[in-house]
């Protein structure tokens, strides 16, 4: 049967470009398909890089803004530094507005922290001195558009002075809550609603104009596919007439059918389903890993080489494979042999007790088909876990690495997000193109036994022969003499030097010695008119 699996072209470049120079009628539609394709896969590569970008925006509104605390906190302790205060001590002391007793105040205290090291206590000192001197060493700032006051200021410094160095992300938020409503204006986590609506837009409009494009790519390739399937049964239909009756001497009923069925339909799939997602797989697979460098070029490589380890596992489980298939092939061929002669000859097989030898030669090539079965089947069988194992090995890996660079602030948690989605972007694609190269194999031996039929030679133009004869005038005596009749592949003529007449209204048969048919045509009987 033709574009069995496993069926290889004998010259699948010339194979190829006979069925691409068939197409050409359909190249219009192929390349809109193709293009589809390739957009398709574009914007799916765009699109964890938005992802990641949205996971960002999230994440952000999530926690404390820790650049405005960082931002805060250099604004209020800037005016704490010896230096800042020396500057302000002829101010204060020269001021009207502040009392002499306060004056007095600052200068002891200013006695006390020459004495002490530590920050903490510094700050105990300052925020226990008077408003008035609080007020000139505390100057009030500006920041995201709201005040930040000398008296929220102080506030903060208290509830900070609090805060060990070892505070978890519970204890921060609950401190938060105790400042000034100004302080967590600007600290507070903030949800930017609008951004985060526009990436989610850009990320919909992506993924639906992807699975558009793919949806159009595959109703352009199913109505190729369909219509140069039908076209070709037509062009066979047409050319099994203009056959002579040497090529079916040559060639079994079976085999001309198989390839107007099977063959036909081989190709027909393949080129519905293989041919864009070959495009589709090589652009997913290569754009995913310029994406990948572009986005982070260390994450990459923990990508690509967690993928690798599985794949190779893979390929070498394939290279052990393949044998068992092959050899599944060859032992189905000579069981499914062994059926048709043993069924085709039944009353021979029982005529002469040819059961028992028949039965065991069964089940011996039964046996031989079970074990190349079993083995080619369980080795097939171990696939599908080991890309259960590629991806869930890649994800394991990109989380480790990125949580290590997001700890060390060089990457973002939206990176670890991307890089999650390209994994899967980047190991599907090698088992669509490796599925998809194997498809064109088969696709390659189904052209070429359709072409290689279509390119039969034809028997000669009957036009010219206007000789009927006349059903009145014919007597029906017919005389052989001296015939030979030889098959195109035989050594010896089945028939020589045959004579033999037949007379109105007899029947002539010819068979063989045992009466038993002797080709695939059967015997041959002529009846007498």
């Amino acid at each position: 049967m033709g574009g069995g699996a496993g069926e290889k072209a004998k010259d699948f470049q010339g194979a190829m470009k006979r069925l691409f120079k068939e197409l050409k009628a359909f190249k219009i539609l192929i390349s809109i398909a193709l293009i589809l394709a390739i957009l398709g896969s574009v914007l799916s590569i765009i699109a964890p890089n938005k992802l990641s970008e949205l996971t960002d925006k999230i994440s952000e509104g999530l926690v404390v803004n820790k650049d405005n605390l960082e931002t805060l906190t250099k604004n209020i302790t800037v005016n704490l530094n010896e230096e800042t205060i020396q500057e302000k001590v002829t101010e204060i002391m020269t001021s009207k507005e502040i009392t002499m007793e306060d004056k007095q105040t600052f200068q002891t205290t200013m006695g006390k922290m020459q004495t002490i090291t530590n920050e903490n206590e510094s700050i105990k000192y300052l925020l226990e001195l008077p408003e008035s001197i609080q007020n000139v060493l505390f100057t009030e700032f500006e920041m995201d558009g709201t005040k930040i006051s000398s008296s929220d200021q102080i506030q903060f410094l208290s509830i900070m002075s609090t805060v060990g160095e070892n505070l978890v992300a519970e204890e921060l938020y609950a401190k938060i809550d105790e400042m000034p409503t100004s302080i967590q204006e600007v600290v507070k986590p903030f949800m930017d609603i609008e951004s985060i609506k526009k990436i989610a837009l850009f990320l919909a409009v992506l993924y639906i104009t992807s699975a558009l494009f793919t949806y159009i790519q595959s109703l352009a390739m199913t109505d190729v596919a369909n219509k140069f399937a039908k076209t070709l049964r037509s062009r066979i239909s047409v050319k099994i007439n203009q056959l002579p009756l040497k090529y079916f001497d040559r060639n079994s009923i079976g085999d001309v059918l198989s390839r107007v069925t099977n063959d036909i339909d081989t190709i027909a799939q393949s080129m519905n389903m293989s041919l864009a997602t070959l495009v589709s797989s090589v652009t997913l697979f290569v754009g995913t890993i310029i994406m990948m460098f572009y986005t982070n070029w260390i994450m990459a490589i923990t990508a690509i080489l967690s993928s690798l380890i599985g794949f190779v596992l893979m390929f070498l489980i394939l290279g052990k494979s393949q044998k068992y298939f092959v050899a599944r092939q060859v032992e189905l061929g000579k069981l499914n042999g062994h059926i048709e002669e043993i069924y085709s000859g039944l009353n021979v097989v029982k005529v002469y007790n040819g059961r028992k030898e028949a039965d065991r030669k069964f089940d011996e090539l039964n046996k031989q088909v079970n074990e190349a079965n079993r083995k080619s089947q369980f080795l097939s069988g171990l696939m599908q876990p080991i890309m259960y194992f590629i991806g869930n090995f890649g994800y394991v890996a990109v989380c480790i690495v990125g949580a290590i660079l997001t700890m060390n602030d060089m990457i973002s948690f939206g990176v670890i997000v991307a890089f999650i989605t390209y994994v899967r972007l980047f190991t599907n694609p090698l088992s669509q193109i490796a599925q998809a190269m194997t498809q064109l194999q088969s696709t390659a031996a189904a052209s070429e036994r359709v072409f290689e039929f279509l390119d039969e030679e034809e028997m000669s133009d009957q036009k010219e022969i206007t000789r009927v004869l006349n059903k009145q005038e014919v007597k029906g005596n017919i005389e052989f003499q001296n015939v030979v009749f030889q098959y195109d592949n035989n050594d010896k003529p089945t028939i020589k030097n045959f004579s033999a007449q037949a007379k109105p209204g007899q029947k002539v048969a010819i068979v063989g010695p045992t009466r038993c048919r002797k080709n695939n045509n059967g015997k041959f009987t002529y009846e007498i008119l």
